[in-house]
Parts: C-alpha cells; sequence; structure tokens
C-alpha cells in the first residue's frame, strides 16, 4: 500500500492457520521448507552428538547452584554466568548453516539471507508496536525456500510467573544477527522497519487502529450466540499501537522534527536494547536468549 514497501516487497506471511484454544495455540500448515529457531539448534547439537536440551539446562544448573544470591548485584552476576554457560553451548551460526546447507548455490543464499534479514525486521517492528506475545523460538518459524517469516504460535508458553523483569522490545539475539551479518542491521533490517512503519503510520493507507480493535472481537457461539473466551496475541492498546508507529514513522518524525531529524535514532536504541547482554541475561529461560 505505501511506494517504499512496494518497492522493497515487503510482505507479511501468514500461513493457514486454525485457532483451536483461546489461549492462542493454532493448527498451522506443514511446509516441509519451513523450520523454527528452537529446531535449528536441536538439528545443530543433535548432529555434533549433544543433548537438544542441554544449554537449557546448563542455564538453570548454574542458576540453582550453591546459596541464592545474597544482595541484587550478585543476583545480576549469577544471571550473567548462567547465560554465559549457556551461550557456550550454542554456536552462534547455527541458524547460518541451515541456509547453507539447504542452497548450494551461493547466489542464492544471499538471496535468502536477504530476505530473511527484511523479514526479521518486519516482525521487530510488530513485535515491538504490537507487544507481540509469543517471542520463544520454537514459534518463530523460517522458510528455507522463500525467506518467510512467521509465528506459529500466538499463545505466551513461558511458564507463569516467569515472566522478564523488562521484556525486550523484539528477539535480536545471537544467532539471527549472524544471520544479518553481511547487510547490517543498519541495512535490510532498518530499512524494511522504517519503510513498513511509515506504511502503519498512515491511517488512509493502514488503518491500525480499527484494525486490531476489529480482529481483537471475540468470536461468537453457533449454538448460544454467546461470545467466546478469546485472548488476541499481541498486548499493546489499538491507540498506543498507533502511537508508537507514529514515532518510528521517517516521515512523521520530518513534519515534526524537520528535515534535520535523525529519523532512524529510535530504532538505533531499539536495536541497543534488544541486543545489550545485561537485559538478555534477565529474560525468563523459556525464551532462550542464548540463541
Amino acid at each position: 500500500r505505501y511506494r517504499e514497501t512496494r518497492r522493497r516487497a515487503v510482505t507479511l506471511a501468514l500461513p493457514l492457520s486454525m485457532r483451536i484454544n483461546d489461549r492462542g495455540v493454532m493448527l498451522c500448515e506443514c511446509d516441509p521448507s519451513e523450520t523454527s529457531l528452537a529446531s535449528v539448534l536441536h538439528a545443530a547439537r543433535s548432529a555434533a552428538g549433544l543433548p537438544p536440551l542441554g544449554p537449557a539446562l546448563t542455564h538453570q544448573r548454574t542458576l540453582s547452584r550453591g546459596v541464592a544470591p545474597p544482595d541484587e548485584e550478585a543476583r545480576r552476576e549469577r544471571l550473567r554466568q548462567a547465560y554465559d554457560d549457556a551461550c557456550r553451548g550454542v554456536p552462534d551460526d547455527a541458524l547460518l548453516r541451515c541456509v547453507r546447507e539447504s542452497l548450494p548455490s551461493l547466489v542464492q543464499q544471499w538471496e535468502l539471507r536477504r530476505a530473511l534479514t527484511a523479514q526479521l525486521g518486519l516482525h521487530a517492528l510488530l513485535s515491538y508496536t504490537l507487544q507481540l506475545k509469543a517471542l520463544q523460538p520454537g514459534s518463530v518459524v523460517f522458510s528455507r525456500a522463500t525467506g518467510a517469516v512467521h509465528l506459529a504460535c500466538a499463545a505466551d508458553l513461558t511458564a507463569a510467573g516467569a515472566a522478564a523483569e523488562k521484556p525486550l522490545p523484539f528477539r535480536l539475539t545471537r544467532n539471527l544477527q549472524r544471520l544479518a551479518t553481511p547487510f547490517g542491521v543498519d541495512g535490510a533490517f532498518s530499512a524494511t522497519f522504517s519503510a513498513a512503519a511509515e506504511c502503519f503510520a498512515s491511517p488512509r493507507k493502514c488503518p491500525l487502529e480499527l484494525w486490531l480493535a476489529t480482529l481483537a472481537q471475540p468470536e461468537e457461539d453457533g449454538a448460544t450466540g454467546a461470545p467466546l473466551p478469546f485472548s488476541p496475541p499481541w498486548g499493546a492498546a489499538p491507540a498506543e499501537a498507533a502511537s508508537r508507529m507514529h514515532a518510528l514513522s521517517p516521515a512523521e518524525l520530518v513534519k515534526k522534527m524537520g528535515k534535520q531529524a535523525d529519523v532512524h535514532a529510535n530504532l538505533r536504541a531499539l536495536v541497543a536494547e534488544a541486543t545489550s547482554e545485561e537485559a538478555l541475561t534477565r529474560q525468563p529461560p523459556a525464551w532462550q536468549a542464548w540463541l
């Protein structure tokens, strides 16, 4: 709908799916070319003869070792140590090797990495502005045929009470950064992020508040007409999501601050927050920040 998103062929991948409960768990169309971030880790460790869940178990053992930390500084040091121990068991190029092994041609590999990087930028925007709930590794699915990225589950499956002290704006962990390396976060990732934000920030082209309000309406029981239990897979209110889109739209920033505005300053701050090791160490174990 917006010239820049058309030029960059930005498309949000939505596989055929059917919701099977009120928590957002869905049945999705099977595509043999797709793999999740969690599956990539399991395959890499299994190929090396290592237990797939080893890093998660190592993380838990480090956290539970010895006596409880006596103060906040000691607790942070324990979290950092657990994160570092888990990272040592996870290669940061597991996803990159998965892409390389799936395509024999270097040209095809390059194009797939470029497409995946752009898709990561689009999902980063939606994760932050809509506050998407499902960002655990098993839900982040990549297509090795098209480069599309989608969420296979709309529910937050982390354990109750295990919420992060401060949730990250989006997932940009080690394997995802390594995948985007030749293009850089300042390349296809940022360009897609900004182009999509500008499109969503235009009510005439994308009435985001209206869409979210409509999609959040519960379905009705066919027999009784009563509304069925439903929790939308995002946490942001429609007005809040629209406000965040406006704050990230280059066109809106130029209107507000003039042509000298640094239109990517907010994005750089979000990337710094998403890649901060201190913030990553405080994520719940099920989020698997070491990936």
